[in-house]
């Protein structure tokens, strides 16, 4: 995709994209930062912004269970990713920001947000919790032993997902990025 990028940057002027996600949590912090900091170099280039995951998370994400590990060790520390960058990028601008769990957040709240900086809103974050079954992701309320049909049949999710579209225009026009990119 950043072959692409720069591809489609040389001959119009302008990126495909407009971000790209780097998720590297599972490799140690300072090799990840520093593959990072790779990424971004190549990316601030061509004005496209990086969402670098850097720490891990409590609980089980994408298969990795980190269910076990300190509460000291989650996430990444700011220190962290400004001691290793500051030298390669003296004159950030502003900061963009991603929040989790929006969904208990009034559209009042999430303006704020959107209009200090944040670029990206992860609600699903706030549905998988509010569910104990659906911490792993494929559970079933049924029971572990329990086929979930709904889950394998994408005729389903086809019709969710029609459904979710309306919602989205909404919250598009809420977080006022209709028309922006």
């Amino acid at each position: 995709m950043l072959e692409a990028d720069e591809q489609h940057f040389k001959e119009h002027g302008v990126a495909l994209f407009s971000s790209h996600m780097l998720d590297l949590s599972e490799k140690p912090k300072h090799e990840n930062i520093e593959i990072c900091a790779s990424y971004l170099k190549k990316l601030q280039q061509i004005g496209v912004w990086l969402e670098m995951e850097i720490g891990i998370t409590g609980g089980e994400e994408d298969g990795v269970n980190n269910t076990g590990v300190d509460n000291a060790s989650l996430y990444t520390q700011p220190e962290e990713v400004y001691h290793a960058l500051k030298s390669d990028f003296t004159q950030f601008q502003y900061c963009r920001w991603i929040w989790e769990r929006s969904r208990c957040s009034s559209k009042d709240e999430i303006r704020t947000a959107v209009n200090n900086g944040v670029v990206k809103i992860n609600v699903d974050t706030g549905f998988r919790i509010e569910e104990d079954y659906l911490t792993t992701q494929v559970g079933n309320p049924e029971g572990p032993d329990e086929p979930n049909k709904e889950y394998h049949d994408p005729r389903v999710w086809v019709r969710e997902g029609e459904k979710t579209v309306e919602r989205v225009k909404e919250a598009c026009a809420d977080l006022g990025n209709v028309g922006r990119l």
